[in-house]
């Protein structure tokens, strides 16, 4: 037991205001109580010397040696401290149910944030993995023309921004493909990048093992150095120190490896990048029309963005003069390279981190909620605490206490559910968000987690523990009384409106984006994708170096997969529709020189291709054997570039220069949206395979049942006609259809995941907050029934009274809803953020759910007996 000193010591405390005045007050305090020990020491017969040191020996075990007043004061506090975190522990554990839906809701809120916010640290805050990386910047080509503010470089644009411009200390180029590797078992799909000579300069990157490229890397068309991956160096070579100059074979070539990229999160341009291959010199495309280049640069130090771009404007304005005809529309545009690889994700991870924040504020006002009806059912108790003397500081300081072991319980337990969430949000969203990888539970995503943790706790614990320290002693002392009020009453209608109208803002963005994901999916994309089974091959240039063996093998392979059982029709097309390829080029109108038309799709596709896709033939002919290479070149176009062609719809026998040949349009087909079901369809010209032959293509094949079922058998028809030829991707054309869609998709799923859950709790909120109302209104209730009231017109009371909280939660949140919809417009196809329909739906929702929440108690309240009612107190 602590001393009678330390007790008087404590509440001589309390009183003073300064603490100047504390600490000479309990000076005097402490040379008293020392005075008077040695002072006894003295009595029995101690000499001076030794009295002064029993003294301080049995004072210091009170006080722990402590020296000064403030270091006292700093025990004393600590101590009282540890007495509040035991008692709220022992309060906590004799309510398990509170404490465990406390801690549930809590730890849903947290969770979400700490998994969003995990993200959004690695994509948007953790900076990139290189040099100072703010001085990396993507270089972006403009169209004026076609308002193209993301289009590729020409290599010879490229050569005269490196060379011209004083503000770069280096600029490279890249681009991605895919390449087959036949040093497994089987051939593999490797993603490549290959790379210009300035890339990993740009980048700041050293190898960890070997070197990177050289000059003489680049010289000749032959390039034959590759660089590994660090997961291709471990998963391939087992992480082999001696794997450097060993060779492997890439699309049927040896190329010596030279280098091996460390792990710490190199994997630009994209994780899935497996190789990088230098891009020899020679091999580039001269015209300056051919933009296939993705092109990095590094800022020289001290030199701003807008430096930079100024002094690029100035160089693209010269080129325009210089070289008009391919030039004239051309710009630049320079952005930072952290922005331009989360660029098309920042609008989505800033907007899920809103909605988690909306959803962790649902959860702390029925926290809050909860933490009312605790406190005043305590209410006695507090109330006997504060007429023994106890201080309002102490009381709030214990409830507060209280209410931060509850949200430490369920930041930890949130962590936990953190830690699940990333992981289901890295299955979820795929390649979707770049750098998700990344996302894990670092230190900044923990110390993240402890202030939503803290912030919180303080938030819905104060007000409650405010509202009890200065209770009514007069009537909570009552043996009688039922404790609650009015004003506390209206408090956590106040609060549950709160909870609607934030559930409202959260069910109206999820409405908006699933009607939009809705109208996306049910778009028609031109063609008719069931029971079509797709196999993706690329043909290898030294065994395939010219057209007709290529042709021959197709020839082969259609031969074989028609004969197939189940196959009904079978066609190759260059590029699938939806799958991410595209292969654009202008086109020049017969007879009207100054006119072109930008960006003309091109697919080559054998006769049948258009058949198995069921695409409708409009005008004119399909493709048939007789257009072969010697014959007429022949193009099939469809309606967008005939409107373009021939504005008096009069497209059949139309000629158009295009990459060089002249063509003449012998049929029109029906739009086929080939780069996404939400983007316009675009001029697109389908040729002969036969006229232009290419060394990669997909097989389309229509199947009399499920195409899963004939995947085996057409994969080993085309192995048997090639035994080394790579088929990859083998799927269902649904398949390739729904992945497009993809994106979108994810955005409705986990906004409306997480507007469920805000429903979910709010609720719950209003539930409670009808039940207490129900439980404070017992007598009354009793006392209407035993004047007539019927129990139809106690369930309507009740009713109206948790449906009026609705209804101005509602209206709130409709406003509010409206006005932030707007943030989601870029994310929406074919719906107005301001929809009716949706806003509609999404009010019947929530008026459906309160009322069947609000139900439960308005029943028990109409079943209850009038003379218990009455008894009630």
């Amino acid at each position: 037991m602590r001393p009678e000193w330390l007790a008087n010591l404590w509440l001589r405390m309390k009183a003073l205001a300064r603490r100047e005045k504390l600490d000479r007050d309990l000076d005097d305090e402490l040379q008293f109580h020392l005075a008077m020990r040695e002072q006894k020491y003295l009595e029995a017969g101690a000499t001076p010397e030794d009295a002064r040191n029993a003294a301080r020996r049995g004072f210091g075990n009170a006080t722990r040696m402590k020296e000064s007043s403030r270091e006292l004061w700093s025990f004393v506090w600590l101590e009282t401290l540890s007495q509040d975190v035991r008692f709220g522990l022992r309060m906590l554990r004799r309510s398990p149910g509170f404490t465990a839906v406390a801690v549930l809701t809590l730890a849903l809120g947290i969770g979400a944030n700490t998994a969003i916010f995990s993200v959004v640290n690695a994509a948007l805050l953790r900076p990139l993995p290189y040099a100072h990386p703010d001085q990396l910047v993507r270089v972006w080509g403009t169209n004026s023309r076609s308002g193209n503010l993301h289009a590729w470089a020409s290599y010879p644009d490229l050569q005269d921004w490196r060379a011209q411009n004083t503000v770069f200390s280096a600029m490279g180029a890249f681009n991605e493909d895919d390449w087959t590797w036949t040093g497994g078992r089987e051939p593999e799909q490797l993603h490549i990048c290959e790379v210009t000579e300035d890339f990993f300069a740009v980048l700041g990157v050293q190898p960890l093992l070997g070197r990177t490229f050289s000059r003489q890397d680049f010289a000749g068309r032959q390039a034959s150095v590759v660089i590994l991956s660090h997961k291709f160096w471990q998963s391939r070579f087992a992480s082999d120190p001696g794997v450097l100059g060993r060779s492997i074979t890439l699309e049927d070539k040896n190329y010596t490896i030279i280098g091996v990229m460390p792990e710490a999160r190199f994997q630009f341009p994209s994780p899935a990048t497996d190789l990088w291959v230098a891009l020899p010199v020679d091999s580039q495309d001269s015209s300056r029309g051919s933009r296939n280049l993705s092109a990095i640069a590094r800022l020289r130090p001290g030199v701003s963005l807008a430096q930079a771009q100024e002094e690029m404007n100035g160089i693209t304005a010269r080129l325009k003069q210089l070289y008009p005809d391919s030039n004239a529309v051309i710009g630049v545009r320079l952005e930072p390279l952290q922005e331009a690889l989360v660029e098309e994700s920042r609008s989505l991870l800033l907007i899920l981190f809103g909605v988690v924040a909306l959803v962790l504020l649902i959860a702390c006002v029925n926290v809050a909620n909860l933490l009312f009806s605790r406190v005043k059912r305590r209410e006695k108790e507090i109330a006997v605490r504060l007429a023994v003397g106890a201080g309002r500081f102490r009381v709030v300081r214990q409830l507060l206490t209280e209410s931060l072991l509850l949200t430490f319980l369920g930041g930890g337990a949130g962590i936990l559910l953190a830690g699940w969430g990333t992981r289901a949000l890295l299955l979820a969203s795929g390649a979707n968000v770049p750098r998700m990888q990344e996302a894990g539970l670092d230190g900044r995503v923990l110390i993240f987690a402890a202030l939503v943790s803290l912030i919180p706790g303080v938030l819905i614990g104060l007000v409650p523990a405010l509202q009890a320290s200065k209770p009514d002693l007069v009537e909570d002392l009552k043996e009688g009384a039922r404790g609650g009020s009015l004003r506390h009453l209206r408090l956590r209608g106040i609060l549950v409106v709160a909870e609607v109208a934030m559930s409202m803002v959260l069910l109206v963005g999820a409405g908006l984006l699933l009607n939009s994901f809705w109208r996306l999916y049910s778009v028609a994309p031109g063609f008719d994708s069931g029971n079509v089974l797709t196999l993706r091959v690329s043909l290898p240039d030294s065994r395939y170096p010219d057209r007709q063996r290529a042709l021959a093998l197709y020839d082969n392979v259609l031969g074989r997969l028609r004969t197939t059982p189940g196959v009904e029709s079978a066609g190759v097309v260059s590029m699938l529709p939806l799958g991410g390829g595209r292969l654009c080029n202008d086109a020049a109108v017969e007879n009207r020189p100054d006119e072109k038309v930008d960006c003309v799709e091109a697919r080559m596709i054998t006769p049948d291709y258009f058949r198995v896709m069921r695409i409708p033939l409009l005008k004119g002919r399909w493709f048939t054997e007789r257009d072969s290479e010697d014959a007429l070149r022949v193009a099939v176009i469809d309606e967008t570039f005939a409107r373009l062609l021939s504005p008096l719809d009069d497209a059949i026998g139309k000629r158009f220069t295009f990459r060089g040949q002249v063509r003449e349009v012998v049929g029109v087909v029906g739009d086929v949206h080939q780069l996404g079901l939400g983007r316009a369809t675009l001029p697109e010209a389908y040729l002969p395979l036969r006229q232009a032959p290419v060394p990669f293509a997909a097989f389309v094949l229509r199947t009399a049942s499920r195409p899963e079922n004939l995947a085996p058998a057409a994969r080993e028809q085309i192995r048997a006609a090639d035994r080394d030829l790579l088929v990859f991707a083998v799927q269902p054309m649904n398949q390739v259809v729904s992945e497009s869609i993809a994106a979108p998709k994810l955005r409705a799923v986990l906004l409306g995941s997480f507007a469920g859950l805000a429903l979910f709790l709010a609720i719950i909120g209003l539930a409670s907050v009808v039940a207490y109302g129900v439980t404070q209104r017992t007598h009354e209730f009793g006392i209407r029934l035993a004047l007539g009231a019927g129990p139809r017109d106690i369930l309507l009371q009740v009713l109206a009274q948790g449906m009026r909280l609705t209804l101005l939660g509602a209206a709130i949140g409709l406003l509010a809803s409206v006005w932030l919809a707007r943030f989601l417009a870029a994310m929406l196809f074919a719906v107005k953020p301001t929809d009716a329909a949706t806003l509609a739906g999404v009010a019947v929702i929530l008026f459906g759910v309160a009322l069947c929440a609000c139900y439960l108690p308005a029943r028990k309240a109409m079943r209850m007996d009038p003379v218990i009612a009455l008894r009630y107190e």
